[in-house]
């Protein structure tokens, strides 16, 4: 783990801006994260910060075609959990939108903006198994609720809450409060201000409450990916009208270019599920188109993972090896002119050492990933010769 601000230093002690020992001033590091911010932005159109292969998963409505993704975007996903330090706790069954996965940038109730998910515990994303644990990009901590509230009966007013999230099977506990309370059932409200059903009937003034942490409602949603790759549509198998328990089939997904989509003559056309999508990059949000109209089926699409710029100097970041000493070498290279060093045998050291540095990530980090594929004629029916014979007899 590491911080922004300590990159920065780094680079401007190498070019000699930042004494050993000293840290440089508040507007010294604001210019050093705009221009660590610059340099990944760069580095993102080279393909410089993708690391890994980001899986979007998203259902796909009836008689819906147009989706977008980004910030505030469609596509992402919505579910109930709990946070404690940098752990995120997800039920079962919890997800009601979406899917979870890798990548994600979590919004909800005191969760630090710009918070994602970096990693799998024990919970496996998607929203079939979801339930589980997963690591965040920056610790949280989830307030106990607090709050101002009078009970009549079983049902429970809130008038005003401090701190938290309400939820149903928070104990609560107050002056004159039944021990063992419990909030059984949402009425007007939903985690705040408004009434509640509650598991005991008594008679309470309005006196300050608390309450256990519950689950509580998050958003997800995926950064604005530059391009999609490939990917592939889920669809449930059916019998006599139900799902059978765990089956589901994948077909292969066309990735269509501008000319390839704009020659589809009906493009509301009706069908089981989406075949191809086309994909329309701009500024904030992506615009995903599918064809043909579908009925049914969640999408799975593979995009390369744009390294996000940093919000503040104190981001907790994970890079994955070389990453650390690549940014803080070639970050001291775009600082000398800026602080007007100018010693030539210290210009070509760290040009030599960053120019190395990126050669060592291009070379290691970006190596693509090797293949290997079934024949074709085995993904579609018996090979017309011996040749499944190498391939252990699957057809």
């Amino acid at each position: 783990m590491t911080q922004p601000i300590d990159i920065i230093t780094r680079a401007m002690k190498d070019i000699g801006a930042v004494a050993a020992g000293e840290v440089p001033t508040a507007d010294e590091a604001q210019d050093g994260l705009d221009m660590l911010n610059d340099m990944i932005a760069q580095w993102s159109n080279e393909n410089m910060m993708v690391f890994y292969r980001s899986e979007i998963i998203f259902q796909t409505t009836q008689n819906q075609v147009q989706y977008t993704i980004g910030p505030s975007g469609q596509m992402g996903a919505t579910f109930t959990g709990s946070i404690a330090g940098t752990t995120l706790t997800v039920p079962a069954n919890a997800v009601t939108a979406g899917g979870i996965n890798i990548g994600q940038t979590l919004s909800g109730t005191s969760i630090t903006a710009g918070t994602r998910i970096v990693g799998f515990t024990t919970g496996a994303g998607g929203n079939v198994n979801e339930g589980g644990t997963y690591t965040l990009s920056s610790s949280n901590t989830t307030p106990t609720p607090a709050f101002t509230g009078s009970i009549s009966g079983t049902t429970l007013t809130v008038s005003a809450i401090s701190a938290g999230y309400l939820g149903v099977g928070s104990v609560i506990a107050g002056t004159g409060v039944t021990v063992g309370t419990t909030i059984t059932a949402f009425v007007s409200a939903s985690g705040g201000v408004g009434t509640y059903t509650v598991s005991v009937s008594q008679t309470v003034g309005s006196v300050a409450m608390t309450g256990t942490i519950t689950p509580f409602p998050i958003s997800a949603y995926y950064e604005r990916p530059l391009t999609i790759e490939s990917g592939f549509v889920r669809v449930a198998t059916m019998q006599g009208g139900s799902n059978i328990a765990g089956g589901y089939l994948d077909y292969p997904l066309s990735i269509l270019s501008l000319e390839e989509y704009e020659s589809i003559g009906i493009k509301q056309l009706n069908g089981p599920w989406a075949k191809a999508i086309y994909y329309q990059p701009s500024e904030l949000l992506g615009t995903i188109y599918v064809y043909p109209n579908p009925s049914q089926g969640e999408l799975h699409l593979f995009t390369q993972t744009i390294f996000r710029e940093f919000a503040t100097l104190n981001d907790t970041i994970q890079l994955p090896q070389g990453y650390n000493m690549a940014l803080r070498w070639c970050l001291a290279e775009r600082l000398l002119p800026m602080f007007g060093k100018v010693n030539q045998v210290q210009i070509a050291m760290i040009n030599a050492y960053s120019g190395q540095a990126k050669a060592t990530v291009k070379r290691t980090n970006m190596r693509p990933p090797q293949i290997a594929r079934y024949p074709d004629s085995l993904m579609v029916g018996r090979a017309k010769d011996a040749g499944f014979i190498m391939d252990g007899g699957f057809r």
